[in-house]
Order: structure tokens, then C-alpha cells, then sequence
């Protein structure tokens, strides 16, 4: 089994408790849109890191980390793209690589949009029975129109994917001021300056106080940051 960090939009901001949410997974992985080489060294000092580069990133980004990544993590197939969609929705870029050959996990990022949902359309031809699994993890940086910046943490155990959590930075602010609440509430505090909802597949015990309505196909729940409804 493999713990793994993952990130998108950070757009050169850097954030300390990226190290504290991070420090102790396998491997991390960034969505693109990094926006600094010092963002991408500060991530791989504290783990492995797998990365694509954003049409935001310059070209020594560019040059050090490819458009498209696909890898092995554990058994899983996974992909790895910044612009990418979601499903029903795919990027004209990537549709034709998901529906030819779809992997088990396919992340992107841009869309600053959290998004966890399976794809009931496409399934990977050595786990034909599960659906392929889609992670936006919404951006970790200042820059757009997120009101919540947020990470996501997994567990990779051969094919599966558990213990999913989302964890909520607050909102578009450098620094929290003492006394301040994230702006997605309510949630579960794990330190003064953030909160975190967990997020469950099928396996594991519930643990979100969304209501079931936002079970996607009781597979995981969807959480949208500006809803908080079924996506």
C-alpha cells in the first residue's frame, strides 16, 4: 500500500503546511499549474514527486515536467494531466486516450473545482467490474476563484483506492488570522488554522456529515466546493 498527497494549482504560492499534511505519504502528486521549480523542490523534499505541468507554468516548469504523465502506482493505472475535464465532460486533449485505453485513476487540475466521482462509462480492461476514478483536488494556491483551498490524501492498495480525504486550507488568505474559521463549515478541526473532511469509498465506514444524497453511485462521496451538492 502506498500513501499519496495530491495537489494541482498551487501557482508558485507555498504553503508550510503542505510539508505538515504531506509528511507522510509515499509519494506526492502535483496536477500542473506549480508556477515556481522552488513550489516543485519544496514538494519532493518531502516525498517522491510525480508531476505535469499547467498552462500557467513557464518553460523550466515545462522542462522538467511533461503534459501528460501515465504510471504504475502499486497496480493501479494512473493518469496524470492538468487540463483535463471530468466526467461527461472530458477535455477534447485527453478523451480520446481515456476512452481507448481508460486507467484506473485519472487526475487533473485547472478547473480550481474539487472533484471526486467515478465514471460508470469507463472501466479499465483488467478491473472490468470497477468503474475508473476521477480526482480533481481543487487548487492549493491564492490564485482564482476558490473559496476553499484544498489538498486530497489516499490510500493505494493494488488496484483500490480508500481512506480518501479532502483537507480544507481555508480560504484565498496567506495566513488564517487567530480566532478564524475555514469557510466550509462544519467540519472536523485538526489544528488551529484548518479543517478536514474525510471522504470514504466503498469499503470503509462513512465518516462525512454530507447527507447520503451525495453518494456518486455509493462508490465515493462528490463534494463540490461551491454546492456541496451531487455533482
Amino acid at each position: 500500500m502506498k500513501r499519496i498527497g495530491i495537489l494541482s494549482d498551487t501557482h508558485g504560492f507555498w504553503d508550510e503546511r503542505y510539508a505538515l499534511h504531506f509528511r507522510d505519504c509515499d509519494e506526492i502528486w502535483h496536477a500542473g499549474d506549480i508556477g515556481s521549480l522552488e513550489v516543485a523542490d519544496r514538494l519532493a523534499a518531502i516525498a517522491p514527486l510525480r508531476a505535469v505541468h499547467g498552462n500557467i507554468d513557464s518553460g523550466d516548469v515545462r522542462r522538467l515536467f511533461p503534459e501528460v504523465l501515465r504510471f504504475r502506482c502499486e497496480q493501479a493505472d494512473v493518469l496524470l494531466k492538468h487540463i483535463g475535464g471530468y466526467p461527461g465532460r472530458y477535455d477534447p486533449t485527453v478523451v480520446r486516450l481515456l476512452l481507448k485505453n481508460p486507467p484506473h485513476l485519472f487526475v487533473d487540475g485547472h478547473s480550481h473545482i474539487l472533484k471526486v466521482m467515478s465514471d460508470q462509462t469507463l472501466r479499465p480492461a483488467s478491473t472490468p467490474t470497477t468503474p475508473m476514478l476521477h480526482i480533481n483536488p481543487g487548487a492549493a494556491g491564492l490564485q482564482g476563484w476558490q473559496t476553499v483551498r484544498t489538498l486530497v490524501r489516499l490510500t493505494v492498495d493494488g488496484t483500490r483506492f480508500k481512506d480518501l480525504e479532502v483537507i480544507e486550507l481555508g480560504g484565498r488568505q496567506p495566513a488564517v488570522e487567530p480566532g478564524a474559521t475555514c469557510m466550509a463549515a462544519p467540519l472536523t478541526p485538526i489544528g488551529p488554522e484548518c479543517s478536514r473532511r474525510e471522504y470514504t469509498t466503498k469499503d470503509e465506514t462513512e465518516k462525512t456529515n454530507l447527507p447520503l444524497s451525495n453518494l456518486y453511485d455509493k462508490t465515493c462521496t462528490v463534494y463540490s466546493q461551491f454546492q456541496g451538492s451531487r455533482l
